[in-house]
């Protein structure tokens, strides 16, 4: 693991069309090689920079709704977004916990 302290990241996807089940992802950086492990602080330090959707939730139906909670020190959480007021950096961050959790991130 680099110099960064281990992070938890848990990640609940909930709504889509017909309002599927929530789905949760849970990744710790701990648990992953280096490389990984860098990827995923790379793309949380990206979506804790770029500004927080405002409002959080667009409204809009049969978008997905994600909570996002980061377990770590001095490390904000994101909070709840939707597809529609993500940013592209809250995005990767979704993208890369889902895969990590999936276990493709060649670990």
């Amino acid at each position: 693991m680099s110099d960064c302290a281990p992070i938890r990241i848990h990640l609940t996807v909930e709504g889509g069309f017909a309002g599927l089940v929530p789905r949760t992802f849970t990744v710790d950086s701990a648990a992953l090689p280096e490389p990984a492990a860098a990827d995923l602080q790379s793309a949380l330090t990206d979506a804790c920079n770029a500004p927080l959707p405002e409002p959080e939730l667009s409204g809009a139906p049969d978008v997905f709704v994600y909570h996002l909670t980061v377990i770590g020190p001095e490390v904000p959480p994101p909070g709840t977004f939707d597809d529609i007021t993500a940013s592209p950096a809250l995005r990767t961050l979704v993208a890369r916990v889902q895969e990590l959790a999936a276990g493709e991130a060649g670990t």
